[in-house]
């Protein structure tokens, strides 16, 4: 989380020591805990709630001796402190995948949202236009022309059109790809087209997994009804349904749905 509301942190020193009579190895830790909200969650009244997070960083790896001296001079000194929150409990100490101790909530426990809001905030996208290979009949300015309306299309509603290097460093990285295949008079096969468009995500069951997954789509091609709609106007008519729906999601006041949340990082 880069936006917050507040945060208090702090931080505290544990390890392992065991009876001098075994043989052991100890290594020390300093855990840092953090406490915040995410302003832009909680102003679209989707998670209001604080997100604990916990940065462990290893310190030392003191003989058994040394780190008990360790531990009772830090306990002297906790004990003389008044100003702590003493009433904490210790934090559960989780795996790396475990996401709800990491994140502060349960992932699995959210609701699917509404696929618009896969759309809501999206600030540009890039869509490659420079891949589609336009029919023969068009002529070379098939890619050019193409970029222009979808560039017109965004312009009109303010939605930026990205190229590859802006995508890279935009939250989410929103890719369309148009996947376009031409007419084939041999086999009496019709132009066909999918447009879609793709955004990093993490599973839930372990948020250390990222890809990118489909969060739009729209299929089109050649109608018997319509003869008169080309390709080109064909694959702008799904730029239309795109630029259609964003501006839907971003003018509504979508939000997911609200459920409890149980902390769980004790």
């Amino acid at each position: 989380m880069c936006r917050a509301l507040f945060f208090s942190s702090f931080l505290f020193v544990f390890g392992a020591a065991v009876p001098s009579l075994a043989e052991s190895e100890n290594w020390v830790w300093a855990l840092w805990e953090n406490r915040q909200v995410d302003r832009g969650l909680c102003e679209e009244d989707i998670y209001c709630e604080p997100v604990t997070t916990f940065v462990p960083v290893l310190i030392d790896q003191p003989s058994t001796e040394d780190a008990e001296k360790l531990f009772g001079s830090l306990s002297v000194t906790a004990r003389r402190r008044d100003d702590l929150d003493h009433e904490r409990k210790l934090p559960r100490i989780c795996r790396q995948v475990d996401a709800a101790a990491i994140l502060g909530f349960d992932p699995e426990a959210w609701e699917l949202s509404d696929r618009a809001l896969a759309l809501r905030g999206l600030p540009g996208v890039y869509v490659k236009t420079e891949n589609v290979r336009g029919p023969e009949a068009y002529g070379p300015s098939f890619n050019d022309d193409l970029y222009n309306e979808v560039f017109e299309r965004f312009r009109r509603v303010g939605l930026q059109l990205l190229n590859e290097e802006e995508m890279l460093a935009t939250p989410g990285q929103p890719e369309m790809n148009i996947y376009f295949a031409n007419t084939d008079p041999d086999t009496g096969c019709q132009f066909r087209f999918f447009a879609g468009l793709s955004q990093t995500m993490l599973l839930t069951r372990n948020h250390t997994v990222k890809m990118k997954a489909g969060s739009w789509g729209a299929t089109g091609g050649w109608d018997g009804a319509s003869p008169e709609i080309d390709e080109m106007a064909s694959i702008l008519i799904a730029i239309d349904q795109f630029v259609e729906d964003w501006v839907e999601a971003n003018a509504s006041p979508l939000q997911a749905d609200h459920i409890e949340h149980s902390e769980v990082t004790e």
